[in-house]
């Protein structure tokens, strides 16, 4: 992580910042389900940490790790045929969530 944050972030940037790191926010409810992938270098360090911190806060954690993919592979479509899978299965997964919205007015 010091090495992501080395050539990621600018220099007067608090590392602290809770908008950095999930472990820091002071309130966790309303996140989304959690995705991982097995070669992303944050996982496995703070995997089961962040799962309880949403779960303490009323989060559902719905936790997908996608073996043997690496870290932002869902930009990757076009290189990484998995990934269109993975897409298809979050789309439906958004659109499952979002479903009862649509019986709201919005009027």
């Amino acid at each position: 992580m010091s090495w992501a944050g080395t050539h990621c972030l600018l220099p007067d940037v608090d590392v602290r910042d809770s908008r950095l790191s999930l472990l820091r926010a002071p309130d966790l409810s309303g996140l989304p389900p959690v995705a991982s992938t097995r070669l992303d270098s944050i996982r496995c360090a703070t995997r089961q940490r962040r799962i309880d911190a949403l779960e303490r806060a009323g989060v559902e954690v719905h936790y997908t790790c996608h073996e043997h993919m690496i870290h932002h592979f869902y930009a990757m479509a076009g290189a990484i045929p998995y990934t269109r899978t993975a897409l298809k299965s979050v789309g439906a997964e958004i659109k499952a969530a979002l479903a009862p919205l649509e019986t709201l007015s919005l009027a």
